[in-house]
């Protein structure tokens, strides 16, 4: 089910092809059998045991990969119980599309049900540039979810993956 407030992101963006991929693992499509889930109007249906504490850091063992395709918003556990199946031994974004189109990926940990902290972290499906990040936040926030973005880091010129100070919540 597509949650219809990525429809302007998807209008003012275009899907890609993953950068770089190296073994056919990479592109295994997931399913909800192996835990894959779609993102919905918040509050999300994660359970508890998936809810982070901000305070004591971001988790790796709860971080989840997400994906904007062409109808939905797909996400998984990066260390689901099926990545120790996949060469490896971790889930990555083209495990999320089949090695198909994307619009943008990231990471993302659950501090609630509606409360998300996120990057642009994709090594197949990055941003192209910090508006596009800004339009993704966006998208989640008019989905509901108050939203942490780890941002953009000029020296590098790409997505932010560390989070650095206080944790800027956005409504």
């Amino acid at each position: 089910m597509a949650i219809s407030t990525f429809d302007k992101y998807r209008q003012d963006n275009i899907r890609r092809l993953p950068v770089k991929y190296y073994n056919n693992d990479e592109i295994r499509l997931l399913d909800n059998t192996h835990g894959v889930r779609e993102f919905e109007d918040a509050p999300s249906q994660i359970g508890p045991e998936n809810i982070i504490q901000a305070a004591a850091g971001l988790d790796t063992g709860r971080k989840f990969l997400w994906v904007i395709r062409e109808c939905d918003v797909p996400f998984v556990l990066e260390q689901a119980n099926v990545a120790q199946e996949l060469e490896s031994k971790r889930c990555i974004h083209t495990n999320l599309t089949g090695g198909s189109e994307a619009y943008c990926g990231g990471e993302v940990w659950f501090a609630a049900q509606d409360r998300l902290i996120l990057n642009g972290g994709s090594g197949r499906y990055p941003p192209s540039d910090s508006q596009e990040l800004a339009a993704v936040v966006l998208s989640f926030k008019c989905a509901g979810y108050e939203v942490c973005s780890m941002g953009w880091d000029e020296g590098i010129d790409g997505p932010a993956r560390v989070l650095k100070g206080d944790l800027p919540w956005d409504r």
